[in-house]
């Protein structure tokens, strides 16, 4: 028989196991690291970049609103980096969009935004120390999780393998973007997120109110070094990875989603990887950079453009601009010769998609994709098509969308049609 000590025990032990249960459910961490990007540099620079971030300030809010007065940051919680690590806890009661931001000396603090949940995935970041006059960045670690909808959400995940030393390696950084105009016709970029690579890897979430094109750039701090096109839509997951022995870069989608079937319209074709491994077969022009930079072994199943400097390495876009010896001129040609076949191969494909499509949106994005890929106009797809088509998915699609997405580009396009027009039907001697 219990008796009402023992009762009494088991009922305290319940609320107090009860207690800590509630606690965990509601707790959220946050875990920074500090990064120092390995220079040469003078003493007293060294002194100054090591006293200023090592030991900074960090801070995380949320920002509230009230009817009755501005909205504000409410701060969650905050401290300063020991032995280059923070960790940061708190208690909340929902998912909540936070800042993270630290204090620099300047003016404007450093900050990146996350999704915190209680009980969820702990938060990483690191800040990265960057000597000199280059910009300091604050990134999140490895995956960005910003998904706030199950039914909007998407993810973009993969892995980079950056043919450079492993201090450079480690500051590589992911970004996932996409544009569209604002009602006054102004260009907008959507951000989406931004990680620091960790063991080159990646991985954003967010959520996408409807199909888009977006761009994803691996960078160096803020310098370019590789980017890929793919199409997002709520509930879709890419993944991408080199594959095969030559590590051609390939961007696989869900099953159905638009991705694919844009994609696999042009490059799953026996003709169009054959030609892209012809490519990248053939000997490295004079003048191109070291291995270090090299980018001519990744590839992707979308549009690449290549770093300043760089643009006859990429077998999407022309040679530009390369040092190059008389020996070298019949392989040049051969190369020209065979992007303008890519080119064409991936022109037909998106004119054809746009066309024939039943979907107003898979018209619209293959008509972005074209943009995005330089597509050419001929005989086959002529600016007076894609006039028609915009006009057409006017009345197709919401007004917001053709606000945001058709009447910015058919103006645009339509403006060049009357140009190219009116310089066709000059005659010689007479002014524009």
């Amino acid at each position: 028989m219990r008796t009402p000590c023992s009762l009494l025990l088991i009922a305290c032990m319940t609320t107090a196991l009860g207690s800590v249960e509630s606690d965990a459910t509601k707790s959220f961490t946050i875990s920074g690291e500090y990064v120092a990007v390995d220079q040469p540099l003078r003493e007293d620079d060294a002194e100054k970049e090591n006293s200023e971030l090592a030991h900074a300030r960090v801070v995380v809010s949320r920002r509230h609103t009230s009817e009755t007065a501005e909205p504000k940051r409410v701060e969650l919680a905050s401290g300063e980096f020991a032995d280059g690590e923070i960790r940061l806890e708190g208690e909340i009661d929902e998912p909540v969009e936070i800042e993270i931001s630290v204090e620099n000396g300047q003016e404007i603090p450093l900050t990146t935004n996350a999704l915190i949940t209680p009980g969820g995935e702990k938060v990483t970041f690191a800040l990265v120390d960057r000597p000199g006059s280059q910009a300091d960045q604050l990134l999140l670690v490895g995956a960005s999780r910003r998904a706030e909808s199950i039914a909007a959400k998407f993810s973009i995940s993969g892995i980079y393998e950056f043919p450079g030393n492993e201090d450079r390696v480690k500051v590589l950084n992911a970004t996932l973007t996409s544009e569209e105009f604002r009602v006054d016709g102004t260009s907008n970029q959507i951000d989406y997120g931004t990680v620091l690579l960790r063991d080159g890897r990646y991985l954003i979430e967010a959520d996408v109110d409807e199909p888009r094109i977006a761009t994803l750039n691996i960078s160096l701090g803020t310098r370019y070094v590789w980017a890929a096109i793919v199409v997002i839509e709520p509930k879709v997951e890419i993944t991408i990875a080199p594959q095969g022995p030559t590590k051609l870069y390939v961007a696989t989608a869900s099953e159905g989603s638009r991705h694919s079937r844009l994609y696999n319209s042009w490059f799953t074709s026996d003709e169009y990887l054959s030609t892209v491994q012809t490519v990248r077969s053939l000997p490295r022009p004079m003048g191109e950079p070291e291995a270090e930079d090299d980018t001519s072994g990744v590839e992707t199943i979308s549009y690449v453009e290549p770093a300043e400097g760089c643009e006859h390495l990429g077998p999407f876009k022309f040679v530009q601009g390369s040092v190059t010896s008389s020996s070298e001129t019949d392989e040049l040609g051969e190369r020209e010769m065979l992007q303008q076949k890519l080119q064409k191969l991936r022109d037909v494909a998106l004119a054809d998609l746009a066309l024939n499509s039943q979907d107003p949106f898979d018209t619209l994005v293959a008509l972005e994709l074209g943009r995005k890929t330089w597509i050419t106009y001929g005989e086959s797809f002529k600016r007076r098509d894609a006039i028609r088509l915009y006009d057409k998915l006017a009345t197709l699609l919401n007004d917001d969308v053709v606000a945001r997405r058709v009447t910015p580009p058919r103006e645009t396009l339509a403006k060049n049609v009357a140009r190219i027009e009116n310089k066709e039907r000059l005659v010689p001697g007479q002014k524009a």
